[in-house]
């Protein structure tokens, strides 16, 4: 070639060069990159013969792409040693009328291929300009190589993205703030229940959102604009139900600033939360119901143990007297008189223990729901001097008068006579107990429409108001009250209720406040049948004097 050719022939080499840097740029897959420059090299160096070889994963050469070699011949090479490749080339692209030229690849400092040739054994070519052309080729293979593979990389990390998105059911949105809009995906839309066709805009985003949660989503947002992209920000909020089914949803998002520190975007992410929600939720109830049983069981357990203390000192205090008055008898030191009181005092103590041990036994049995009751048609008037009786010795003791009045319409009644008896006992025990010396305690029984009510009502200490709802619990409430100081295991008006609501009534108690008294008010209905008027011959009360 002479010198003033060259010029011409270097701009046609270029201009081919750069149509070739054209093609691989287009090219969009490696095998597109690696068929194109052996097509290309063939081209420019006018050669029949190329090999294109990559370096596989352990660094070795391998054959990707060739021109102008036999199958046969092909075959051999890629069963060659991997480290005489280069010299088997050698040997297939040399000969008498033909030379070998090979070039790297070189990627990011690294040799990451080789390109070979056959050229012509022409003695007047320029082997320096075909090495240049060569390695001009090699060089852009290798950008174009590298290219593709970054896309193909970068196109299996969005696709795992998407199918890892896709199978979390993760909404994507995107905020632009300087224009309002709102990009959200499909799946962003149907998790905050509106359709594909929603405006994307910053305010249907907002209007999709529960009005309560409104203010906190949008504050969250606002503060993330000033964050300086530091911060992201997590947010639950409720979508609006037209249902009215309640959802939780998570929101999710990061803000992104200009070189000039503006905000430019934000990027954010969905994903419906309404399961933790409401595992969160039972999670507090739980902790929550198991800190109030906490609190009730120590409560039981120190109720327990007062109860264990008042009962023993019940029953150790009728033993005590028991056994002193028998020593005495023993004696036999004690005259006709005292012996008789010494039996007497045995007798009233022996009967105070059972009644004691009767009430732990019936509130065994509340407790199991054994304790029945047998209600038949029976005379108030015969139950209620019964239990007059009973605690007429501890009144008479205390100087008490008690008055009774049984109205003529209140004489029948619908009740287990045992029972009734029991209730009435424990009540009117209790007003006596709780009235001072001189003191006075009332009995009235009488019919309100289907109904007949015993009211028993004292003038002693009374009860404070907020006592009144614990006067019938098992172990009263009123613990420091000035009634605790008359003894008693807090048994009887526990034992009253049970069996009154057994026989289908009510119990009340009522008192204006300290030292104003109490009443005690005992409900039992009537059958239908019961309609019928009392059948006394005539409308005079009944009275028993004190």
């Amino acid at each position: 070639m002479t010198d003033a050719l060259r010029p011409s022939a270097r701009f046609t080499e270029i201009r081919k060069l750069t149509e070739v840097s054209r093609a691989l740029t287009c090219a969009v897959s490696p095998e597109d990159v690696l068929r194109l420059t052996v097509d290309h090299a063939a081209d420019v160096l006018s050669v029949e013969r190329v090999a294109l070889m990559l370096a596989d994963t352990r660094g070795e050469l391998v054959i990707r792409a060739s021109r102008g070699i036999d199958e046969a011949v092909l075959q051999q090479l890629r069963a060659a040693p991997p480290d005489t490749l280069i010299h088997r080339l050698h040997e297939v692209f040399h000969g008498p009328r033909a030379r070998f030229l090979c070039v790297p690849l070189v990627t990011g400092g690294a040799v990451t291929g080789a390109l070979a040739v056959g050229l012509s054994a022409n003695p007047d070519a320029d082997v320096d300009e075909e090495e240049w052309l060569l390695s001009a080729l090699a060089d852009q293979a290798a950008v174009a190589i590298e290219k593709t593979r970054l896309h193909e990389t970068a196109q299996d990390a969005e696709h795992r993205f998407r199918l890892a998105v896709e199978s979390t059911g993760i909404g994507t949105w995107e905020y632009t703030p300087a224009t309002g809009s709102l990009l959200w995906d499909g799946r962003c839309k149907a998790l905050f229940n509106v359709g594909a066709d929603a405006p994307d805009r910053y305010d249907a985003f907002l209007a999709a959102i529960h009005p309560d949660d409104r203010p906190r989503v949008h504050d969250c947002l606002q503060r993330s604009l000033q964050s300086a992209g530091t911060d992201t920000f997590h947010v639950e909020c409720r979508p609006v139900s037209p249902e009215g089914h309640q959802r939780w949803v998570m929101a999710n998002g990061h803000a992104f600033f200009d070189s000039r520190g503006e905000p430019a975007r934000v990027l954010g992410t969905a994903l419906d939360v309404t399961d933790r929600k409401r595992r969160e939720e039972e999670l507090q109830a739980n902790e929550e119901r198991f800190r109030r049983l906490s609190v009730e069981l120590e409560q039981a357990n120190r109720t327990k143990d007062q109860f264990l203390v008042t009962l023993s000192h019940e029953l150790r205090t009728p033993l005590t007297a028991t056994a002193g008055w028998v020593r005495l008898l023993q004696s036999a030191k004690l005259s006709t008189e005292q012996a008789a009181r010494a039996l007497d005092v045995i007798g009233r103590n022996v009967k105070t223990q059972t009644r004691i041990v009767d009430d732990l036994l019936d509130v065994s049995r509340i407790a199991t729901g054994e304790l029945k009751v047998h209600p038949i048609w029976c005379d108030a008037s015969a139950v209620i001097e019964a239990a007059t009786d009973a605690i007429r010795p501890a009144a008479v003791a205390k100087d008490i008068r008690v008055d009774m009045v049984v109205e003529p319409d209140a004489v029948k009644v619908f009740a287990d006579p045992e029972r009734l008896q029991q209730i009435l006992w424990h009540v009117l025990a209790n007003a006596v107990k709780f009235t001072g010396r001189w003191g006075q305690v009332a009995l009235t029984c009488r019919r309100t429409g289907r109904d007949v009510e015993i009211a028993v009502s004292d003038n002693g200490e009374g009860i404070a108001p907020q006592v009144i709802p614990f006067v019938f619990d098992r172990i009263p409430q009123a613990d420091a009250s000035p009634r605790r100081e008359h003894g008693g295991q807090g048994l009887g008006l526990a034992i009253v209720r049970h069996l009154v609501t057994l026989h289908g009534g009510s119990a009340s108690a009522h008192s204006d406040g300290k030292g104003l008294g109490t009443t005690i008010t005992v409900r039992l209905p009537l059958p239908a049948a019961a309609q019928e008027s009392s059948d006394r011959p005539d409308d005079t009360p009944i009275r028993w004097p004190a």
